[in-house]
């Protein structure tokens, strides 16, 4: 009975850290796993269902490579464009470490440059990639930290483009998650990392097909398959252990999944219960989407001494509200509230917050969403602005002037009838006395 009044409290304690920090810190003897540090977000809000040590520094082996895809992504213009190998990026890596045997000189699509990269970890290809798309692999890897930065990667520094061991070169496993995040938005992505073979058909210096294997465990047919993983990335070295990215969807659910310092095969283990955990505790509640929910406020400018009137905005969320929830909870639950003015001053930016839209939960603040103007609207110029207030003044007079009338005739209405009624019953007076 004590064990079951205490698993219960300690539950409840639980589910309020939860809303209280929109992060489940699920305690060691509750959820163990064997990872030094590990991480679950939920894919499309960046909502924590778990984490374990999530910002501390390791080395991150080839998860190294899903921001040399990233980037890939964001600077390629067309996937047919052609990558060659420079003898930099062939003979720069280390002896004995991942390759696909890729020749000086040899050319490859930019799509079959990231099948080597992704499925076999080419490490040739990574160095050839990053000349493609900075030249030099030094710039490269200052564009990397660059975009790492921007996605909010707070304890991540890059030497290098694929993997090779540096002490200065390391991330966390919250940092891999953010990452991640942003490359699953790509198509092309997604359909790489879910690919179980590839073949590179010869080239002017290979008159043979390279076949490509993922490396991933999860969606290869054997002991650590999982029907919901779309894919990820391994890594691997002596000195990081075992790291692994994956990405895994369920119904409406989209699950991220980082585990780093690993040893064995307990790196699929523990990804395994992560996901378990993820798709059977918790649920995606779709609350408002952005075209459900419309505002129009007065935009106004400032005129010499007064303030006036000069424009309408529509007001709408800057994006989808979703959440994820513990199964207890359902979405009648929960409370929106908006906070917004009715005038806003110019000039208005279509991408800065003008109010906030907030998910309530038992008094408590789960979510909030910004309110944006639907478009820019400059400041005025003095001539223009000068005509809206002489308008605006005219249009003030005019309609003071029908106020008054109308106060005044209703006024003069009212003395008539009180005046008809008093006659009336001065007749009405008289004619009882004559009686």
């Amino acid at each position: 009975m004590k064990n079951t009044v205490k698993k219960f409290f300690t539950l409840l304690l639980l589910y309020i850290i939860m809303f209280l920090n929109s992060t489940i810190v699920i305690n060691a003897q509750d959820f163990e796993i064997f990872a030094p540090s590990a991480v679950l977000i939920d894919a499309k809000t960046g909502t924590i269902l778990f984490e374990k040590n999530k910002d501390e520094k390791h080395f991150p082996a080839s998860t190294t490579k899903i921001m040399t895809t990233l980037l890939t992504l964001e600077n390629c213009k067309n996937l047919e464009d052609k990558v060659k190998m420079s003898h930099n990026a062939i003979y720069s890596i280390e002896p004995g470490s991942s390759h696909i045997a890729m020749n000086e000189g040899e050319t490859l699509t930019v799509e079959q440059s990231l099948y080597g990269l992704l499925l076999a970890s080419a490490n040739e290809v990574a160095n050839a990639l990053a000349e493609y798309i900075s030249t030099n692999i030094n710039d490269f890897c200052k564009l990397m930290n660059e975009r790492a930065k921007q996605l909010g990667c707070k304890n991540t520094n890059f030497v290098n483009a694929h993997d090779f061991h540096n002490e200065n070169h390391y991330t966390s496993a919250y940092d891999l998650a953010l990452i991640m995040k942003e490359d699953i938005k790509y198509e092309e992505f997604n359909k790489i990392i879910s690919t179980k073979r590839y073949d590179i058909p010869p080239t002017e210096k290979q008159p043979e097909t390279r076949i490509l294997y993922n490396t991933n465990k999860m969606i290869q047919s054997g002991k650590y398959f999982n029907e919901n993983v779309i894919g990820g990335k391994t890594g691997y070295t002596d000195e990081a252990g075992h790291t692994l990215v994956i990405y895994a969807k369920k119904n409406d659910m989209q699950l991220i999944s980082v585990v780093m310092a690993e040893e064995n095969s307990n790196a699929y283990l523990d990804t395994t219960k992560l996901l378990d955990y993820g798709f059977s505790k918790f649920h995606n509640v779709e609350l408002l989407k952005t075209n459900d929910y419309q505002k129009n406020c007065v935009v106004t400018q400032k005129y010499k001494n007064k303030t006036l009137d000069i424009d309408t905005v529509n007001i709408y969320p800057q994006k989808d509200i979703i959440l994820n929830l513990p199964d207890s909870i359902n979405k009648e639950d929960l409370k929106l509230t908006a906070k917004l003015p009715e005038k806003i001053s110019a000039p208005v930016n279509k991408n800065k917050s003008v109010g906030q839209i907030s998910v309530i939960y038992k008094n408590q603040i789960l979510e909030k969403i910004n309110l944006v103007p639907e478009e820019n609207i400059n400041v005025l110029d003095e001539k223009v602005i000068a005509k809206i207030n002489r308008n605006q003044v005219i249009h003030k007079i005019f309609f003071t002037s029908i106020k008054i009338l109308s106060y005044s005739a209703l006024f003069i209405g009212i003395i008539i009838i009180i005046a008809i009624l008093i006659r009336k019953f001065n007749i009405w007076r008289n004619k009882k006395r004559r009686r």
